[in-house]
């Protein structure tokens, strides 16, 4: 082979690694542009909100099974789970979110009512493996499409608060705002997460297991083994499930000096680690106060556990 004709097979090499580097690029773009970051780089959480949905009278019934899941029940292990938002145990109104930052838009569409745009059938796309030793990017599709969508002159009319008081809202703010944004109360577990991740980082910068001791001189820096990562990601496990135990304990420790055997609300509300009651009225016109209350009145009673899912 001539020179001349190694240098032309090298320059269309260039050009074909060029030309799907490029390729790659631009469709990573793309996918970043149709889901957001909260999506394509979900960070672990648990908590819940009740949510009832009634289109032109009807209540929707988010125990049928058309809304309902299987799942596994060990939630206390840290895992990130695969859909980010889903109902269980045949229960209505109580809606399990598993990943930080969602949305009510997202909740909406995730059911098949789409406010905030993209595809219809799709959420968006997981990139956070792209980059790992076996990359792969993860389609996010909605659960289904059940959830009745308003037509002609029909109108939201959105509230919150409980069967004592209650404030109509913004369906934009519903729409576009976290659900810990729009119902203002911090979830406690992403909190009990992030004081992980903060001391799991401030540990990290001086960990044995990431650089090699200076007393070995002459040998590279190295990153973490898998098995060094996957004994770092059990300790991580473990001080997120003591975390979980330990708010646990404190929600009950009241209950083991009071005479009543049952929870207050409010003990009940911080176990299950609820941030709030949101109703929607999907008709004409805005709903009487009676009805309203109506649907306070009628919240699906939570239960004493902090890991049933």
């Amino acid at each position: 082979m001539t020179r001349s004709s190694i240098i032309k097979i090298s320059k269309i090499l260039v050009i074909s690694l060029s030309s799907l580097l490029v390729l790659f690029v631009l469709s990573l773009a793309t996918l970043h542009f149709v889901t957001p970051s909260r999506l394509a780089y979900p960070k672990q959480d648990h908590f819940h909100f009740r949510l009832q949905y009634v289109f032109r009278g009807q209540a929707e019934d988010f125990g049928s099974p058309r809304y309902q899941v299987e799942y596994i029940k060990d939630v206390c292990s840290g895992l990130l789970t695969e859909s980010p938002i889903h109902f269980h145990d045949n229960k209505d109104q109580i809606v399990h979110l598993h990943w930080r930052g969602i949305t009510g838009g997202d909740v909406l569409k995730f059911y098949g009512n789409n406010r905030i745009g993209g595809l219809d059938n799709l959420m968006g796309y997981k990139l956070d493996q792209v980059l790992s030793s076996s990359p792969k990017i993860t389609r996010i599709p909605i659960h289904s499409t059940s959830l009745p969508k308003p037509s002609g002159s029909d109108k939201y009319y959105i509230y919150t608060g409980d069967k004592n008081q209650f404030q109509k809202r913004d369906i934009q703010d519903f729409t576009n705002k976290t659900l810990e944004e729009f119902l203002g109360k911090d979830s406690k577990l992403r909190k009990d997460f992030e004081e992980v991740e903060k001391l799991e980082k401030s540990k990290t910068s001086f960990n044995p297991l990431t650089i090699q001791a200076e007393a070995h001189s002459g040998q590279e820096h190295k990153t973490l083994s898998e098995a060094q990562q996957h004994d770092l990601d059990t300790q991580k496990t473990a001080s997120e499930k003591k975390a979980i135990d330990e708010r646990n304990n404190q929600a009950g420790s009241s209950q083991k000096s009071s005479p009543s055997p049952t929870k207050t609300e409010e003990e009940l509300k911080q176990i299950n680690n609820l941030i709030g009651n949101v109703v929607i009225f999907v008709q004409e016109s805005e709903p009487t106060n009676e009805q309203i209350q109506a649907r306070f009145g009628n919240l699906t009673p939570l239960e004493p556990s902090v890991c049933g899912g």
